[in-house]
């Protein structure tokens, strides 16, 4: 008896031990969250995410106004006083909407072509996806998307296999497009870098990021089993400045718990990143000068 207790007393301390060093090795889960712009024509802008994308307006100022669905999803700020960013400047290359039904994004595809066709930039198979890309009236993209079933997805050696073929959009509206309503979210912001290396170091190393995909010249990052959530690009920033504040992208939210936003405060003390907090957040930019808060949230 003496021995089974023992053996017992053992398992549980295996147990718990095991478990201890799965959550101290546990990468973060991240989610993205309200991506803010800063904008010359605030009623302009305001129009083409709520008249042609079909985004609710949540809040409005004289100053400012939150557009979502069901969710504040972005954030437009009137500045006035900011020059417009140069094409190869580091910065926004396109924030990405999920939709969580094909109907829903086939009837928000079709609203946005037939109110505003010249913002109408592309679409791709993605492999993983089915995306649609626009450009608002102050040239910060925006993309419009629907994953496929996950187990379709193609992954070897930690990387999902992302291509770009081709997608019409027209067969895609005729085909999809009904009544049925779904949730829609920021699901990932594609950056414009200066150096993939700096991003690897900063989105993986710093804030805990995974890889999934990755060339010479472009760089996927992703949480919790997602394809991407962040991307860095340098097709045509590659070794620029860091970015002053301009219009375009004025910051970008990483959602994540109390417990994951502590760790990563303590690698941003161990890599001596500069960064601000106060209660549950965390202000700081990346190597490029994108502005970013990490918060806690669900």
């Amino acid at each position: 008896m003496r021995n089974i207790a023992y053996l017992s007393l053992f398992l549980l301390v295996l147990i718990v031990s095991i478990a201890a060093l799965g959550q101290a090795g546990r990468k973060p889960v991240m989610q993205m969250g309200v991506v803010t712009l800063n904008v010359r024509n605030l009623d302009s802008e305001m129009r083409f995410y709520s008249d042609v994308l079909s985004l609710d307006v949540l809040e409005e100022t004289q100053e400012t106004a939150l557009l979502g669905k069901g969710k504040p999803l972005i954030r437009l700020v009137s500045r006035q006083d900011l020059q417009a960013p140069k094409d190869e400047d580091n910065g926004l290359y396109h924030v990405a909407l999920l939709y969580s039904s094909r109907p829903h994004l086939a009837r928000t595809l079709y609203n946005a072509i037939m109110k505003s066709e010249d913002s109408y930039s592309g679409s791709a198979n993605h492999t993983v996806s089915e995306a649609f890309y626009f450009t608002d009236p102050e040239g910060n993209g925006i993309e419009l998307y629907f994953d496929i079933d996950k187990s379709m997805w193609q992954w070897a050696n930690g990387s999902v296999r992302m291509e770009t073929g081709r997608l019409d959009a027209v067969d895609y509206i005729k085909k999809n497009i009904g009544s049925e309503t779904g949730n829609v979210s920021v699901r990932h912001v594609h950056l414009k870098g200066a150096d993939i290396a700096a991003a690897k170091a900063f989105y993986q190393e710093v804030l805990g990021f995974d890889i999934t995909s990755e060339s010479g010249s472009a760089v996927f990052f992703a949480s919790g089993g997602d394809h991407h959530n962040l991307a860095v690009n340098t097709w045509i920033s590659k070794g620029s400045p860091p970015r002053r504040e301009t219009l375009g992208l004025g910051s970008f939210e990483i959602i994540l718990s109390e417990k994951d936003l502590k760790k990563v405060a303590a690698r941003l003390d161990e890599k001596k990143v500069a960064y601000g907090a106060q209660d549950k957040e965390v202000y700081l930019s990346d190597p490029f000068g994108s502005k970013i808060l990490l918060r806690v949230g669900p």
